[in-house]
């Protein structure tokens, strides 16, 4: 078994194909009709937790790195960001669900607007805070994200659910809303800037040393936040003497030791950033 991390591409033309809402229901029979209202359906309720590269402030040109040194890092901001002004509670049951005062993201979607908790929970903690709802059958070490809903779109969340979050350092799923989510009471929120996020996400490209076979450079797309990091599986090496990715290129201008002295051409774009996890098994 083989589990790859990867940076996902498509997503953003995903996004912008999906059709518009209010579509005509088709008539009785019309099966090809029918089968086009499903899809349409289902994609109004397909949502992706999309993140935004905010480049740092690396100089370019030349200068040295040492192992485990980041040759350039950007922060990460989510598309929108939230903050509780009264707890969201179960309205069955009465638990609270997530507290006032708590930070929600906003995930990508064309349907109702779709908030998240920043912090992933554990699948016991889940059931836990749901009281055994449709995320109580998950699985009991499976990493979720507690999920908000505004399914009128009158300004207050209404609805919640939970969704399976695999990759650890940033917050990257996607899925459907469910078509019957449980319902909250509550769940008034003031809009933020998402510069104001109260987690330091980021993104970069790090030196992680010389190979055990040649001893060349290599170098990983690593995200995260605080100490909790993760990379994308494909290790960076230089081809024809540059090493590029994310919209950034830098050489390799020497190296004394342990550390690498390399010449910057091009820093981080500004861009869409989502992390997807894959196993395949031999």
């Amino acid at each position: 078994m083989k589990t790859a991390i990867m940076a996902a591409a498509a997503l953003a033309a995903a996004l912008a194909a999906w059709p518009a809402a209010g579509q005509q229901q088709p008539a009785p029979g019309d099966r090809a009709a029918q089968r086009e209202a499903q899809r349409a359906e289902r994609s109004q309720r397909f949502y992706v937790a999309l993140w935004l590269i905010q480049p740092g402030d690396e100089p370019l040109g030349r200068r040295s790195i040492r192992e485990g040194e980041y040759v350039v890092r950007g922060r990460l901001f989510p598309p929108g960001l939230i903050r509780l002004t009264t707890d969201a509670v179960a309205e069955r049951g009465g638990r609270v669900i997530v507290p006032s005062g708590t930070q929600l993201f906003g995930l990508s979607t064309s349907g109702a607007p779709i908030w998240c908790e920043l912090n992933r929970r554990s699948g016991g903690a889940v059931r836990g805070a749901l009281l055994g709802s449709l995320v109580g059958r998950a699985g009991g070490g499976a990493r979720r994200q507690i999920c908000l809903t505004d399914l009128d779109k009158d300004g207050r969340l209404d609805a919640h659910f939970s969704a399976g979050s695999p990759v650890r350092g940033v917050p990257n799923f996607s899925g459907y809303l469910p078509r019957n989510p449980d319902r909250l009471t509550g769940g008034a929120y003031e809009t933020l800037e998402p510069g104001q996020i109260a987690t330091d996400y980021f993104v970069g490209i790090r030196y992680e040393g010389l190979s055990a076979i040649g001893a060349n450079p290599t170098f990983s797309v690593s995200f995260g936040h605080d100490d909790t990091r993760a990379r994308l599986t494909e290790t960076l090496r230089p081809q024809n003497g540059a090493v590029t990715a994310l919209g950034a290129e830098f050489t390799i201008a020497g190296r004394e030791g342990e550390t690498l002295e390399i010449d910057l051409r091009r820093n981080l774009r500004r861009q869409p950033f989502h992390v997807m996890q894959t196993i395949s098994y031999r």
